[in-house]
């Protein structure tokens, strides 16, 4: 299996490409803990923590888009739905992170199938399309394949948001994993879609 530093290397490369730019690689986290702190393991002396913007609501075992944040501002993350069950239901992604240029962000995957590997499809454009029996919800321009779920069905998939990201960029991800039960051989999560504040 890929360590997690290796995928979020992959992701924010995949995303510096994407953007047209330069992705600005910086450590990459290996943990989101229960009350949101990001912990990174590039000290060498067991982890930096790093704790999201007030702005942003972390709830501990959320399986969806978070709610406003406490001090009132909005989210940036928002779910588009449109998500194709499979055994266990339909996968659910949500959002970590504000969303500024420079800082760091996660899709977080639950429901999905344990030990099975996933697809997340990347876009600059919310498109739904009807694609196997479901609906593929970015317009696809980024495809990771290979991306390793755990025995709990999660997935955690942290990534450095390059600098130079304009306001208002809109980043929709949808993750995709094979699954037999499904029709068509497929299920996914619904679509979520980041606008940069």
């Amino acid at each position: 299996m890929m360590g997690l530093q290796h995928i979020a290397l992959r992701i924010a490369l995949a995303l510096g490409a994407l953007l047209g730019g330069a992705p600005g690689v910086a450590a990459a986290p290996d943990t989101v803990s229960p009350n949101g702190t990001i912990k990174t393991g590039t000290d060498g002396v067991g982890g930096i923590e790093k704790h999201p913007s007030p702005s942003v609501h972390v709830t501990p075992g959320a399986t969806g888009p978070q709610a406003p944040a406490p001090d009132g501002l909005a989210t940036p993350w928002t779910d588009l739905g449109l998500g194709k069950p499979g055994g266990k239901g339909e996968l659910k992604l949500s959002g970590w992170g504000s969303g500024e240029p420079g800082t760091v962000v996660a899709l977080l995957l639950a429901n999905g199938r344990p030990f099975a590997s996933a697809t997340l499809v990347v876009g600059l454009a919310a498109a739904p399309v009807a694609f196997k029996g479901g609906t593929m919800v970015p317009a696809p321009q980024l495809l990771l394949s290979g991306l390793p779920v755990g025995a709990d069905g999660s997935l955690v998939l942290p990534a450095l948001l390059p600098q130079a990201l304009p306001p208002g960029l809109e980043i929709c991800a949808q993750i995709w994993q094979p699954d037999a039960s499904a029709s068509a051989g497929v299920a996914a999560s619904n679509g979520l879609l980041l606008q940069i504040p």
